[in-house]
């Protein structure tokens, strides 16, 4: 999952909504079940399902790439036209088609009808916008790119939690010492955002008292942070 991750520049700290791990194997599906709970923690996604080649391929749409190399010189100047009909036609089913040894019948504007043969295309395979796809020597993980507010909340979140955590390792505080933090953010849109997940850093922080505002902080001295290119500024203090 972090090589499509790393192809749809979704960082690790953000949560996915799923992942899709494809497989014919009986003993990958087994050993994904009964690590489902540390795969999903590790990646960092909310849930992981197995399936199986069949129903991969049906997720995905087949488009034709027209053969330039033998359309131009079968229809010359006619051979835009021609592409244009081709891109047009329901993958799916013109690829069934060629399996079993037909043409696949197309109307071109200035031509009439052609009959299209399986060395007039290629073939590229296509997720729905929303899917990243990888390979690896276990089968296929697709992962489900889809941007809640709650996700980027939850990753908003973790990334205050481990600056905090980051302070009182620098003012040597023991694990048990209480705190109170004040965050200051760039927007009112990433302060609902924390607002949303104040209990979670809260507890995760050790922090009795949490103010999150657009003011600047009323106690201490501030730290300025950058987070996703973003100014926040953040104080602690022991209590």
């Amino acid at each position: 999952s972090f090589s499509a991750r790393q192809t749809a520049r979704i960082k690790t700290r953000i949560p996915l909504l799923r992942m899709k791990v494809v497989t014919g194997s009986g003993s990958v599906k087994a050993a994904i079940e009964r690590m489902r709970g540390v795969i999903e923690d590790q990646a960092n996604v909310k849930k992981v399902e197995v399936i199986t080649p069949e129903e991969g391929g049906k997720m995905k749409d087949i488009v034709l790439i027209p053969n330039r190399s033998i359309l131009g010189p079968v229809f010359r100047e006619k051979s835009g036209l021609v592409e244009r009909a081709i891109s047009a036609l329901n993958g799916k089913e013109a690829m069934q088609a060629f399996e079993r040894g037909e043409t696949v019948g197309v109307e071109v504007e200035g031509i009439g009808r052609i009959e299209v043969r399986k060395d007039y295309v290629g073939v590229q395979e296509r997720l729905p916008e929303n899917y990243i796809s990888e390979r690896c020597k276990y089968g296929e993980i697709f992962i489900d790119t889809t941007k809640s507010e709650e996700l980027l909340a939850e990753g908003l979140a973790r990334d205050i939690v481990r600056r905090i955590q980051e302070m009182r390792k620098r003012a040597d505080l023991n694990v048990d010492d209480y705190i109170r933090a004040f965050v200051r953010t760039p927007s009112e849109d990433t302060r609902r955002a924390l607002e949303s997940r104040a209990a979670e850093i809260s507890g995760e922080v050790r922090a009795k008292e949490l103010r999150i505002s657009l003011q600047e902080p009323d106690f201490g001295v501030p730290e300025a942070w950058e987070i996703e290119g973003e100014k926040y500024a953040i104080c602690i203090e022991r209590i």
